[in-house]
């Protein structure tokens, strides 16, 4: 169960099970952050912070190795989380998708979908993958 590498600037993070460790374009590590559940999702990165799902909780690790905030859902797992702008977004475990501000975690928005794949976001719209087809929601 491993992740990554997802790049920022000079930041490579890699998951190994419940294990990220973060390095420097050189290879010199800079930071390791142990998770409470070992968890097959991608982590993703942003300018500021490194989001790794674990179970039923999505933690964000500031570019310094410290953790900045956590979500956890009431039911479920969280999804692979995906990063728009200044939001992740990502599968809430309750049937439903929900973006929080990448800075603080507060809630920008949440929506009910029957679709399960991961979210693909564009600056317009945003799509998913259901059992049926794909699922797309925007201002269009």
């Amino acid at each position: 169960m491993t992740g990554g590498p997802v790049v920022a600037d000079d930041l490579v993070v890699v998951r190994s099970y419940s294990t990220v460790r973060a390095f420097d374009t050189a290879g010199e590590q800079r930071w390791t952050v142990t998770v409470p559940e070992p968890d097959p999702q991608a982590i993703a990165i942003s300018d500021e912070h490194v989001f790794i799902p674990a179970g039923d909780r999505l933690y964000a690790i500031d570019q310094g190795g410290a953790e900045a905030w956590r979500h956890q859902v009431d039911d479920g797992r969280v999804g692979t989380p995906t990063v728009a702008g200044d939001a992740v977004v990502f599968q809430d475990g309750e049937g439903g998708l929900t973006a929080r501000a990448v800075t603080d975690g507060s809630e920008r928005w949440t929506v009910t979908t029957e679709a399960d794949g991961q979210p693909i976001v564009t600056a317009e719209a945003l799509f998913q993958a259901s059992r049926r087809g794909v699922v797309g929601c925007g201002e269009n």
